[in-house]
């Protein structure tokens, strides 16, 4: 129950906690309405209705929330990783040239998939280990008994067992724990990231929009839903 808790601490520190003393509110938005006490821009573009909020900061990961609501005749097809950012100090000036695009919640699943087994193998060979280990050690102690070795050389047989035992529990625990954050960090992008998702007409999706991105003091948000192009900003709520 510790261990599961201290993870869930962990999730909950990373990626939903900890935001920034000054939250960040849309700016020169015409659409925007407030829920859970958090401003949302939205926008209309041929009955496809975006609407997107900030929710954190925290260490240079900048998430908002987003929802894409179809109200066309249209099945659209939306990918996260075409979602791109840039970066404006107040007096509108660019700070870089450089795009940041949404992390894409797909790159993201396949490497923590591919941390997981490594873990997972080490728990099942630090088992393995650790049986092998056992039966090694019976036959030392009835060898022992046979030859009538001396008790020091027993208790020596006896102690780097213990040694030994208490090592491969140590990398065992570790790798669990290591596997629990993991755990918690694919149900984020499982279930709270928005993934690449196809919206049928009448439908909507939502979920988190994720960035790595440096501080600024502005952001321009550059959203494309099929054919169409939303453009969002968010600024310090002074």
């Amino acid at each position: 129950m510790k261990t599961f808790t201290l993870c869930t601490l962990l999730y909950v520190v990373t990626f939903t906690g900890f935001s920034q003393a000054v939250p960040l509110v849309p700016y020169l938005a015409s659409n925007t309405f407030e829920e859970y006490g958090r401003v949302f821009a939205y926008e209309n573009i041929d009955d496809v209705i975006v609407s997107i909020g900030f929710e954190s900061y925290n260490k240079n990961e900048f998430i908002l929330e987003l929802t894409i609501d179809n109200q066309s005749d249209d099945t659209i097809f939306f990918d996260p990783a075409e979602v791109y950012a840039f970066r404006d100090w107040e007096n509108f000036t660019v700070i870089d040239d450089q795009l940041y695009f949404a992390v894409n919640p797909e790159v993201e699943l396949d490497s923590i998939y591919q941390t997981a087994m490594v873990e997972e193998q080490i728990i099942k060979d630090t088992k393995k280990a650790s049986i092998v280990l056992g039966i090694v050690y019976v036959a030392a102690e009835i060898a022992g008994i046979s030859s009538d070795a001396s008790y020091n050389t027993m208790e020596f047989v006896r102690g780097a067992h213990d040694l030994a035992q208490f090592g491969l529990a140590v990398s065992r625990e570790e790798a669990r724990n290591k596997l629990c954050n993991i755990y918690h960090y694919e149900d984020y992008w499982v279930n709270g990231a928005l993934r690449t998702t196809i919206i049928p007409p009448g439908k909507y999706d939502s979920g988190k929009l994720h960035f790595r991105i440096p501080k600024a003091e502005i952001y321009k948000i550059f959203l494309p839903v099929e054919d169409r192009i939303y453009r969002f900003g968010f600024i310090k709520d002074i």
